[in-house]
């Protein structure tokens, strides 16, 4: 374990770097929770971003766990933008808010468990190519249709192995591709006040999802300002989701609230309150949490608290954490 840890220390001296067309940077965390009797990291996170023309860019985001000598891979995709925007390769298709988004970039440390149980613990990654079109609308937006390997709810890992990248696509009822339409949109009510908005579709292997997602923002400046954030999404969940088994007709209906305030550069206060509901087993469940980020220096160290009454299906058991993340590179933990 030491080996690993200076290693990967060494290596982000060596490649924590930006140059103009191509950037790598390294991100560590450490994190202690009352449910714990020792520290615990996500291990180490690699991204590597960089322009192969002006219209085309590449991300990969690989993790280094430090318990397993394997590393997995979250995303992977070129990013082509020009009057149709191209995806493809291996990404997270971009339905709502929380989906896209990196656990290290969140303010509140972990997602809501009703995203947790639709989305999966890691979010939804798939293997696919995404088309994305711009509507003549008089309002930023963005339509794209994305065809996927796999739907939300089926399990899918990149991972190394003997010297060979393999992809394990696992819950899979046959080989039928998924299909995903989005649409987002984005406008301004006034100097400050901004909404975004987005619907998303999709549909595959006998397994359906729809969601609503919806953002109101009142900025005075990039470091001062209040967010409101919700999103809901209903799915079928067919036979196999994330790995459990459930009846073929479950449905799983997700939601959660989000008030949230970023007083200066340093310092972000929220609240959430999410919801999840299993029709057939009729289980109905909530949860409530308050968390706070800190960056005491800059954006490269910041450290995270959550307090959550983390109920869950298997019951309500109280916690609270505290997270600390640094990053070597420009690709930064703390957002605004």
């Amino acid at each position: 374990m030491k080996k690993i840890i200076k290693f990967y220390f060494l290596l982000s001296i060596i490649i924590g770097q930006s140059h103009q067309n191509f950037s790598l940077s390294l991100l560590n965390d450490i994190s202690f929770s009352n449910k714990d009797t020792t520290f615990n990291s996500s291990g180490v996170e690699l991204v590597g971003m960089g322009h192969m023309h002006p219209n085309a860019m590449i991300m990969a985001y690989i993790n280094f766990p430090f318990n397993d000598e394997k590393f997995s891979i979250e995303e992977v995709y070129i990013d082509f933008k020009n009057k149709l925007n191209i995806k493809f390769g291996y990404f997270r298709p971009d339905i709502g808010f929380i989906n896209k988004a990196h656990a290290h970039t969140y303010n509140f440390i972990s997602s809501p468990n009703s995203m947790k149980y639709l989305l999966g613990n890691h979010n939804w990654s798939t293997l696919g190519v995404a088309f994305g079109y711009q509507l003549p609308f008089k309002w930023e937006n963005n339509f794209s249709i994305n065809i996927l390997k796999n739907t939300i709810g089926d399990v899918s890992h990149i991972s190394h192995n003997d010297n060979h990248f393999n992809v394990s696509i696992q819950d899979t009822i046959n080989n039928d591709l998924a299909y995903s339409m989005i649409l987002k949109n984005s406008f301004k009510l006034n100097d400050k006040l901004k909404i975004k908005f987005g619907t998303n579709f999709t549909n595959g292997r006998e397994k359906s999802n729809d969601g609503l997602s919806f953002q109101l923002k009142n900025e005075k400046n990039p470091f001062n300002f209040w967010v409101l954030q919700f999103e809901f999404m209903k799915a079928n969940i067919y036979n196999y989701h994330n790995g459990l088994a459930y009846h073929p007709n479950e449905k799983l209906q997700s939601q959660y609230f989000l008030l949230g305030r970023q007083y200066n550069k340093n310092f972000h206060f929220g609240i959430i309150v999410d919801q999840w509901n299993y029709e057939l087993k009729d289980i109905l469940g909530n949860s409530k949490s308050i968390y706070l980020s800190y960056a005491p220096m800059n954006d490269d160290f910041v450290i995270r608290v959550k307090i959550s009454d983390n109920q869950t299906i298997l019951g309500n058991n109280p916690y609270g954490v505290i997270k600390i993340i640094w990053s070597l590179g420009p690709h930064k933990p703390q957002r605004y």
